[in-house]
């Protein structure tokens, strides 16, 4: 079973839909979380895409819930790293541009 989006990143897939923008999926790498795309997706909004960050699966939204709960970040594996993201794109109307950091620059290969 493939992991859900997180309620942020549905929100981001159906707004994207709602749209005839094209989609623009942010994907982060180790030791970062996917709000570290926001100024980027700020640029990308104002330029008339759609961003979306994708999360890994057990993300914390905020760095501050991270630190406290760093267990959210054991046991998570790159296929179903992969697995969420390969969600995030099935779900989107449109063909997304894919930008990966890092080793989510490997997951955007």
């Amino acid at each position: 079973m493939r992991p859900v989006p997180s309620p942020r990143v549905q929100s981001e897939i159906e707004a994207a839909n709602a749209t005839d923008r094209i989609p623009v999926l942010f994907v982060h790498g180790l030791w970062v979380l996917a709000r570290s795309w926001a100024p980027w997706a700020e640029l990308f909004e104002a330029r008339g895409y759609a961003p979306i960050l994708a999360d890994w699966p057990g993300d914390p939204e905020t760095v501050e819930e991270a630190r406290r709960e760093p267990a959210a970040f054991h046991g998570q594996t790159v296929s179903r790293t992969l697995e969420a993201l390969v969600t995030v794109v099935e779900a989107l109307e449109r063909r997304p541009a894919i930008v990966g950091h890092s080793f989510g620059g490997l997951f955007a290969q």
